[in-house]
This record gives structure tokens, sequence and C-alpha cells, in this order.
């Protein structure tokens, strides 16, 4: 199951856990990395994920973890969250976040793997395709202190090879139709186990 952040991913993965232990399958969970692309197992694998209209999910996600300082709120009896130590909805609007990329370059020519947990925008093209990381081209004059020049992945490459994987999931349950009796019905007959509209 790919768990798309802020998607109502949460209670799904908790109703899969539950066909996975009906039908004796093992059950695995993926959330903040790339989604795994179908195939790649040697053994037979059904995949699973949930979208939630993007806007919605965005908005959701930055009331739900970037609005005030989590460790704030979590760890300082004092902190009170007010409008005016609130982050702005208007700065919500990068692919990271308040922030361009998580893409970092080490000087032995590698960078981090994808992981992205905050996201405002075209996020679903970015964990599915997983490439948002730039690639790194030579600097033009070599020598210790020299880095190389910063290339990011077009979204529209992000995006072709987002739908190319999504098209070859087992199953996407999109979330606000879980609101309609007959769609969690559906689901439930497909998987063959009551209790998906559940929270």
């Amino acid at each position: 199951f790919y768990h798309a952040r802020k998607a109502g991913g949460t209670n799904l993965r908790v109703y899969f856990e539950k066909v996975a232990r009906h039908h004796g399958l093992k059950f695995a969970t993926t959330e903040y990395s790339v989604a795994e692309d179908p195939g790649t197992h040697d053994d037979a694998t059904f995949y699973v994920t949930n979208l939630r209209e993007p806007v919605a999910r965005s908005i959701s996600h930055f009331k739900y973890d970037i609005r005030w300082n989590c460790g704030q709120l979590i760890d300082n009896a004092s902190f009170i969250p007010t409008e005016e130590n609130a982050q702005k909805l208007s700065t919500w609007n990068q692919h990271f976040g308040q922030r361009p990329s998580d893409c970092s370059y080490h000087k032995n020519g590698t960078y981090k793997p994808f992981r992205m947990a905050a996201c405002a925008v075209n996020c679903y093209s970015q964990w599915f395709a997983g490439i948002n990381c730039p690639w790194w081209d030579p600097p033009p004059n070599p020598g210790p202190e020299a880095r190389p020049i910063r290339r990011e992945v077009p979204m529209t490459e992000q995006y072709k090879v987002a739908k190319d994987k999504l098209l070859r999931y087992n199953l996407i349950v999109v979330t606000e139709f879980l609101r309609h009796k007959d769609y969690v019905a559906a689901i439930e007959r497909f998987l063959g186990v009551p209790g998906g509209g559940g929270r």
C-alpha cells in the first residue's frame, strides 16, 4: 500500500491490514518515499494506493502539520497557537511545502534519495515518479571547491512517469468517493472483506 499523505490513508491502511490478514497475505506500507513500481517484486504483489483531490489534500496537510510548529505544540506546554505565530498559507506553495527541493548534493557525487514528507504542489507526480530530485551537470571549472550545476526534472516528465506507474496499480481508492455507500460496497466486494468505509 502506497500511503499518500493527508489523503485518508491511515484509515485505509487499517482496513487493508485487515484484508491482508483475512486472505493470509503479507502487508507492507510505504509513505514519504517514492511509490513502488509495480512488477519489481519476484513474488506476486497487489499494488494499492489512495488519492484525494490535490488542493483539498494540500490544504489539509498545511492545517495538520505546517500551520504551527508541531514540536512547539507537543513539547512546549506554554506554547499557545495564535495567528501571529502561525505560518501563512500563502507561503505553502512549493514542491516541498515552503522550499523548492530537499535534494542535497554530496561531494562524493551523490545526492540523498527521494523522500518527501511535506508537499504543497504537484505532490502526486513527485511521490509516484520519485524523480524530482535534480540531476547534476559537471561544473564548468572543475576543482576542489567546484559544485555541479543543478538541473530540475521538468514536472511534465515527472507527471508522465507517475501516470504510467499509477495506471499499473491494481487498486486506486479515491478518498472523496468513500462517502458513497455504493463505492465502499464495491471495494468490500472486490477485496472480500467488510469494513472499508469505517473510521
